[in-house]
């Protein structure tokens, strides 16, 4: 502890500085600087997307590393997976972030030129209603799903990305694009049958 003098001429203690490192080894505080480097945009741009701001996404982003940083020296070691369990802190943090109102994340509707019973010239034309409409149902395919379709159509990220960030492999990453392209089709079939036969959810 040190003293320093008040304004009325005595002395206060103060305690010593401390940095929020002194119980890491130096190795352990490179591997987080590296992970943080590493991590901290694909993260922050996943949060945007999600959140559709960004303030609310550096917040998400910022509390995902403090998590990991209060963690760290014994999780780098321990966890074979990092970066599955970081992905699994980040995506609790947006979730909390995102409970004070809903955003639907925004995709390009182009992947579904392909899909059986999709319009080619409509996926492709960019129209608001059909993108809207999208992203609305890409907030009802499983997580894993989800994930994958938002990272690689929203995000734009390769296949080889995605994989990365998921911790899966491509073929993983893959199939669970093929098997989202397939049932969103099919949600937008359903939606405009109902339209044809006037029967609109309200």
């Amino acid at each position: 502890m040190s003293d320093v003098t008040d304004e009325a001429g005595g002395t206060v203690g103060l305690p010593a500085e401390q940095s929020f490192t002194h119980r890491w080894q130096p190795e352990d505080w490179s591997r987080f600087l590296a992970f943080d480097q590493e991590c901290r945009e694909p993260f922050s741009a996943f949060a945007r997307l999600t959140l559709r701001s960004q303030v609310d996404a550096e917040e998400a982003v910022d509390r995902t590393f403090d998590e990991l940083m209060d963690s760290w020296s014994g999780l780098a070691d321990t966890r074979p997976n990092l970066i599955h369990h970081a992905w699994g802190v980040l995506k609790r943090h947006i979730t909390i972030q995102a409970r004070r109102r809903h955003a639907p994340r925004p995709v390009n509707p182009r992947f579904l030129d392909s899909s059986p019973g999709v319009s080619a010239s409509a996926a492709s034309s960019y129209d608001p209603e059909l993108i809207e409409r999208v992203q609305a149902l890409v907030e009802r395919l499983p997580e894993r799903q989800r994930d994958a379709v938002s990272l690689r159509y929203g995000l734009d990220y390769s296949t080889r990305e995605v994989a990365e960030l998921m911790d899966i492999s491509t073929d993983a990453v893959r199939s669970h694009l093929s098997q989202a392209t397939t049932r969103l089709a099919r949600l937008l079939k359903a939606a405009d049958e109902e339209r044809t036969n006037g029967k609109v959810r309200p």
